[in-house]
C-alpha cells in the first residue's frame, strides 16, 4: 500500500499543491487528501487466480465538499487523464518497482458524499479498485 501510495505521490504530487498521499487509512484527512487501504469486502481474503494469491486496493482521493466548484474541478481532473491524473499515476509502474508482478485498475467511481470519522467534515470522493497481483 505504502508503495502505490509513493508512486501517486510521485507522480502527482507536484500537479496538485498540497496533496497529501496516505498508504494507509485516513479517518481524518487534510484535503486535497488520497488514501489507499485494503478493500473493504475483500480485507484479509486473498483471492486465487490460476494459483496466485491477490490483493484488493482502495485508492480513495477526496475534496472539500464545502468548496462549490474549485475543488470539484480538482477532482474532476484527477479523475481525467492529465498530470493530475489518479488513474495514470496508478498505471506509471505497473510492477511498482519489481514489488508485484502487475497490478489493473479494475473500476472507478464517480463522486461520493463521504464523512470523517468523527462525523463532523463532509467530503466528496473518488475510489479507484485496484488489483495487485504478487
Amino acid at each position: 500500500m505504502g508503495t502505490l501510495a509513493t508512486q501517486i505521490s510521485t507522480q502527482i504530487g507536484t500537479a496538485v499543491p498540497g496533496l497529501q498521499v496516505n498508504g494507509f487509512f485516513d479517518a481524518l484527512p487534510t484535503v486535497p487528501a488520497i488514501d489507499v487501504y485494503p478493500d473493504e469486502a475483500e480485507a484479509g481474503l486473498p483471492l486465487s487466480f490460476r494459483g496466485v494469491n491477490e490483493l484488493n486496493l482502495n485508492v480513495r482521493a477526496r475534496i472539500n465538499a464545502l468548496d462549490r466548484e474549485s475543488q470539484q474541478q480538482l477532482l474532476v481532473k484527477m479523475m481525467s487523464s492529465g498530470p493530475e491524473s489518479v488513474g495514470r499515476a496508478i498505471r506509471h509502474d505497473r510492477t511498482l518497482g519489481g514489488k508485484c508482478s502487475s497490478l489493473a485498475i479494475t473500476s472507478m467511481t464517480g463522486f461520493q458524499l463521504m464523512q470523517d470519522a468523527g462525523g463532523k467534515e463532509w467530503y466528496i470522493g473518488v475510489v479507484w479498485s485496484v488489483r495487485v497481483v504478487p
